[in-house]
Formats: structure tokens, C-alpha cells, sequence
């Protein structure tokens, strides 16, 4: 009966395992729907953690005055860490000292950066640039159906 026991015990283990880390990056998504009621462009950068290269940091996705626009990012909703850093306007948007996610931007230009690779090496964050950023927390709400794999979130941005 013991090793019954320890079997099922192992099965659901290893079940919960393939679950939490069974999702690879091209099944993993979170839809941002951005709501820009201000009346200039407002420019994104996003920060997901990621099972392969540590976190990950992407931008610039640029919503015109008055538009709504959906970016789909490659994160898992439940591996926590997903932040925004936003500007336009002469304004910015991002985490602080009590609630910021650390991360990278290019202040100038498109970026696309992650902390480590699979092979351990980690990419020089020196280069052009980049500097170090605390992206705002972003609320992500996982999907019932897959809550390892999709998730949403919406920013509205008023006068």
C-alpha cells in the first residue's frame, strides 16, 4: 500500500513539474491591450521572466494618440515578473524602489535583451545604449483554460 502511495505521490509530482515548466516560449503569451486616450504617441517596452534566458526585455511598441492597440508578448502569466516602462509626452511610467521590476532599455532605439542564455553566458548590456531600468508591475490575468500559457492585461492611458 506504501508504494502505491509513493507512486501516486511521484506521478502527481512530476505531472505538476511538466506543467509549470512544460511551457516553451512559442506557447507562452500574454495579450497587452494598450488604450492611449492622450493626444501623442506613447511608446512601450515590456519585461517577462523567461524558463530559457532568465528575463527578457523588449521594445519599443509605439500606440498613436486615441488608438487601442493589442502587443503580444512571449511570457507565461504565472512565472510572475511582467512589468511595463512606457513615455511620450514628455512623461514616463515605470516601476520604483518598492515595486519595480529591474530590467534594460535603449532610451534611443529598438531593443531586444535577456539576462542569460542556456549556456550560461549573459549578453553585454554596455553596447549602444543601454541602461538599467525598473519596469512598473503589470497585472496579468491567466487564462482559465491555460493558465501556464496565456494570460491578458489592458493599461488605459487618460489626460
Amino acid at each position: 500500500m506504501k508504494g502505491k502511495v509513493r507512486f501516486a505521490l511521484v506521478a502527481v509530482s512530476l505531472a505538476f513539474l511538466v506543467g509549470v515548466f512544460g511551457v516553451s516560449r512559442a506557447e507562452a503569451e500574454v495579450k497587452v491591450t494598450v488604450k492611449n486616450n492622450r493626444s501623442h504617441t506613447l511608446s512601450f517596452a515590456f519585461r517577462w521572466n523567461d524558463l530559457d534566458v532568465g528575463y527578457y526585455c523588449k521594445g519599443w511598441y509605439n500606440v498613436k494618440a486615441g488608438e487601442t492597440r493589442t502587443i503580444t508578448i512571449g511570457a507565461a502569466p504565472t512565472l510572475g515578473g511582467i512589468g511595463y516602462y512606457a513615455k511620450g509626452g514628455g512623461s514616463t511610467w515605470m516601476g520604483n524602489n518598492n515595486g519595480g521590476i529591474a530590467g534594460f532599455i535603449n532610451a534611443t532605439q529598438p531593443f531586444e535583451t535577456h539576462s542569460w542564455d542556456r549556456e550560461g553566458s549573459s549578453p553585454d548590456h554596455s553596447v549602444g545604449d543601454m541602461q538599467r531600468a525598473l519596469y512598473r508591475p503589470l497585472k496579468v490575468t491567466a487564462s482559465q483554460h491555460d493558465p501556464m500559457g496565456t494570460g491578458s492585461a489592458s493599461l488605459t492611458f487618460n489626460p
